[in-house]
């Protein structure tokens, strides 16, 4: 008659429940979109409709199509513009601004209110992280523009190429008042290399309302790293760690069967 360890019982349930949990939370992953903040602003009798989304979910977005619509004071619709966020592909928690352009030709100057609407598609394969912004530093020219200049680098394994570097800038309680973005010099980087950048808000009354202002980078290989990179688990060494409990519980029941 087969008896089986108490502990070893305890210790085979922990890792089969570890394995399924972690199994079952990648079955269940989605992404999803939020909007954190939006503002307007006449600019040469255009309208620009500028804001910021968060991936609220847990596994990474892309290509997030804007749409805007714009109604008058009868409520009747004007116009309906598309746009994409500034990101292409957006990575859990991370955020993206977008910015969507009203001509005075197509109404703008009739709009009284407009809605945002979003839609994307999961790419659950991500972006690798590696470009990492090591300085920046912001200033105003004597045209009234602001500029926030600063070093970018490749700390990825393979090179960046139409390496972006973007800002979005914010009001005192958090609001997009403006966004930029422009390619790194030079906008090809190998690994390890560093170029530099130098963003330009041209909206001159924009910018006094700017209090903060926040950087993220994307190319088409790699993504935005806050911070310096460091040597990750792949993912198939993950699977294996995940692998042992069960596979030394294992070798102790094929012991008892034996005893």
């Amino acid at each position: 008659m087969l008896r089986l360890n108490k502990k070893l019982i305890l210790f085979l349930f922990f890792s089969v429940t570890l394995a399924v949990c972690v199994f079952l939370q990648a079955a269940l992953a989605s992404g999803n979109i939020g909007k954190l903040s939006e503002s307007s602003f006449f600019d040469s009798n255009n309208l620009y409709v500028v804001g910021e989304v968060v991936n609220t979910g847990d596994v990474a977005i892309q290509n997030v199509n804007v749409k805007v619509l714009f109604y008058n004071s009868s409520n009747e619709k004007i116009a309906s513009i598309e746009g994409h966020t500034d990101l292409n592909v957006i990575l859990p928690g991370r955020k993206s601004f977008y910015s969507i352009r009203l001509l005075e030709s197509e109404g703008a100057l009739s709009v009284v209110n407009h809605t945002t609407w979003f839609n994307w598609t999961e790419i659950p394969a991500g972006k690798p992280l590696g470009l990492v912004i090591l300085s920046s530093n912001d200033s105003v020219d004597v045209d009234g523009h602001k500029h926030v200049s600063g070093q970018i680098q490749n700390q990825g394994t393979v090179d960046s190429v139409n390496t972006e570097v973007s800002a979005t800038f914010y009001n005192s309680t958090g609001t997009v008042v403006g966004t930029s973005w422009v390619f790194s010099n030079p906008s090809t980087l190998s690994p390890n290399q560093t170029g530099t950048f130098d963003l330009e808000l041209v909206y001159t009354q924009q910018v006094s309302k700017v209090a903060s202002y926040g950087l993220t980078a994307e190319s088409g290989a790699l993504a935005f790293s806050p911070a310096p990179l460091i040597p990750e688990f792949p993912s198939g060494i993950l699977a294996l760690l995940l692998m042992v409990p069960l596979l030394v519980g294992a070798v102790f029941l094929g012991k008892k069967v034996k005893g």
